[in-house]
């Protein structure tokens, strides 16, 4: 598969793509005689895994310290367990943080909401 079809089936940009492959993020893909990128079935698998580790707001180093794990030789089941472990519970610390957000923007709404009811009645 080409990048243009890489880039339409997960949502990177080509320029992204190039970047994360600079990085070590992704690795081994193959060139055909002209120097085009040829990205294999297993390549897109690992490809959309980073755009869920991405989206999981994921820091390029610990994209990188996991990609580190998975492109290494020996099974690193324990040690890309430990990562994962971690960032989910990053990722809950900022979900109750937002969720207190969104709560306090709620208690907003309905004050702001009451006070143009009360407005209304008095001129009424």
């Amino acid at each position: 598969m080409k990048i243009s079809d890489v880039c339409k089936e997960t949502g990177f940009s080509s320029s992204t793509l190039r970047f994360y492959e600079k990085q070590g993020l992704i690795r081994g893909i193959k060139k055909d005689k002209r120097g085009i990128r040829n990205f294999s079935k297993d390549d897109i698998k690992w490809i959309k895994f980073l755009a869920s580790m991405k989206n999981a707001r994921l820091s390029l180093s610990e994209m990188m310290s996991y990609a580190e794990l998975y492109y290494s030789k020996n099974e690193s089941y324990a040690d890309r367990l430990a990562v994962t472990i971690q960032c989910r519970e990053k990722l809950m610390v900022e979900l109750n943080q937002l969720k207190e957000g969104i709560k306090f923007l709620d208690y907003k709404i309905e004050y702001y909401k009451e006070k143009i009811q009360c407005k209304s009645k008095k001129r009424g």
